[in-house]
């Protein structure tokens, strides 16, 4: 039985198994058995070839260097490469093992690309796709999986919103009567700020419990490690960063707007404080995105995510503080013209 380069198998007990693959390609090939051992494979042309990384039912998992020539699985007579018996597997060690073997992955060349499912250090995405495909099996859309871009910069809107809430306001202040501004400002206030505080924490729970998941995954060695690189392993630092940049870019030049629009602004201390807390956690994002390797970028990412919707929390009670003394005045000034 001959494997093609890309593709998934089942390997069986009792029979020869040889990698088609031009000679010039490097392979990497993952194994799950149901015994903990290493299994060297000839390859046709007599060359030794071996599994770089074999999973054991016992969830240990190693990387395998070359293995000593002449060993392999038993051929479909019964004689096995090497003196192996049929149905055994001979380990490094230079022990038997009975039992079978499933070969997640086998690809050669480099990584394509469009595919964001990576396993091993290649593309594993279209392997798979296309060995479903050859038995009938239907997997929809699995080959096209999109990686996730993080919670960081879509949480930075809580605090953005609420600037641009900030802003707005004072821009009301310009154009309308301060009568009529008392009366609406408090209570408009108040509902958004409510509304900011329960929508904070619906998504402060959700950003935690996927941190949750992404920590625990990440230290339960191998197969939730797995798992979890499959998954966020490879955060798109380099498209959040442009993105950051030009939210960063937008923030400064909102800043100086408002600052020619109207100097006086400088004097509101609460404004000036909201403006530096967001262009500071947009920084601080970035920084976040660069600190630490890629694999590891998705749950620095979900920490920002944690803090800005906490400081969002702390705007919105200092929003709803800040507008019951607004609204006690509207209510006395209409109790005094009634």
């Amino acid at each position: 039985m001959k494997f093609d380069p890309l593709g998934a198998y089942r390997i069986l007990p009792g029979q020869n198994y040889y990698i088609n693959a031009p000679k010039q390609r490097n392979l990497m090939v993952v194994l799950t058995v149901n015994e903990n051992v290493l299994i060297p494979v000839e390859r046709l042309a007599q060359e030794v070839w071996h599994f770089d990384l074999v999973v054991g039912a016992d969830g240990a998992w190693s990387r395998v260097r070359p293995a000593v020539r002449g060993t392999g699985v038993a051929d479909r007579a019964g004689a096995g490469r090497g003196a192996a018996a049929p149905g055994r597997m001979r380990t490094r060690a230079g022990s038997w093992y009975d039992g079978t073997a499933t070969l997640l992955w086998a690809g050669a060349g480099e990584p394509d690309p469009k595919s964001s499912l990576l396993t091993g250090g290649g593309e594993a995405g279209g392997a798979l796709l296309t060995s479903a495909q050859d038995l009938g099996v239907d997997v929809g859309d699995v080959g096209r999986i999109s990686e996730p871009s993080g919670r960081g910069t879509g949480y930075l809107a809580l605090i953005d919103v609420v600037a641009l809430w900030t802003t707005g306001l004072f821009s009301l202040s310009l154009l309308l009567s301060d009568r009529v501004q008392g009366r609406v400002q408090g209570v408009a206030t108040l509902i958004f700020s409510i509304l900011l505080i329960l929508a904070s924490l619906v998504l402060l729970v959700i950003a935690f419990v996927e941190l949750t998941v992404m920590v625990s995954l990440f230290l339960a060695a191998p197969f939730g490690t797995l798992a979890y690189l499959a998954l966020w392993g490879f955060f798109p630092v380099g498209e959040a960063s442009l993105l950051l940049a030009l939210v960063l870019l937008l923030k400064l030049v909102w800043g100086v707007l408002l600052l020619l629009a109207q100097p006086r602004f400088l004097q509101n201390k609460g404004l000036v404080l909201l403006v530096l807390t967001t262009l500071v956690c947009t920084v601080v994002l970035e920084f976040l995105h660069r600190l630490v390797p890629v694999i590891l970028v998705s749950i620095l990412d979900d920490v920002g995510a944690l803090v800005f919707a906490i400081v969002a929390i702390v705007w919105g009670l200092v929003l709803l503080i800040g507008s019951i003394p607004a609204i006690v005045k509207a209510v006395r000034v209409t109790a005094t013209v009634q």
